[in-house]
């Protein structure tokens, strides 16, 4: 079954009122609707103009949700919006959304949580160790995390 262009776009618009969405999304949920390459550009340029697909609202909105919600650090932010193909300049200059406190205070959170967990079943280093992997894999830098972590 061939979709027109009006429907093809009126699935584009329903997809991105949804929820926020990237170019990419976009074009991977064409791509998974069979629809032609060629519309692509036509279809992605109308979703611009008409305010329904924007890469800049997308990243200030993924990364509010991660640095606030998820409480992730800025490698792992980083990582995954350059998996959705977005431009690294607009990523950097949407990371500032993150203040400094807000990362210190989703660092010393997570690190009490988690120490909480793993301190009672492991020897201290043992506990340590893992702690730091845990952070890490967060998207915390040890640098960013080194002078909190707990002392024996």
């Amino acid at each position: 079954m061939e979709l027109s262009k009006k429907e093809i776009i009126s699935k584009m618009e329903n997809y991105c009122s949804y929820m926020e969405r990237c170019t990419n999304d976009v074009i991977l949920k064409m791509k998974k609707l069979g629809i032609e390459d060629q519309l692509f550009v036509e279809v992605i340029d109308y979703l611009k103009e008409n305010q329904f697909l924007s890469d800049d609202r997308y990243v200030e909105s993924y990364i509010r949700g991660k640095a606030i919600r998820k409480r992730d650090g800025h490698l792992k932010i980083i990582n995954a919006l350059r998996q959705k193909k977005i431009d690294t300049k607009l990523i950097e200059s949407k990371l500032e959304i993150i203040e400094k406190e807000q990362i210190e205070d989703n660092i010393e959170y997570l690190i009490e949580k988690k120490w909480k967990l793993l301190f009672p079943k492991n020897d201290y280093y043992k506990s340590k160790e893992k702690l730091v992997r845990y952070l890490m894999s967060k998207g915390y830098s040890f640098e960013q995390f080194k002078n909190k972590l707990p002392k024996k």
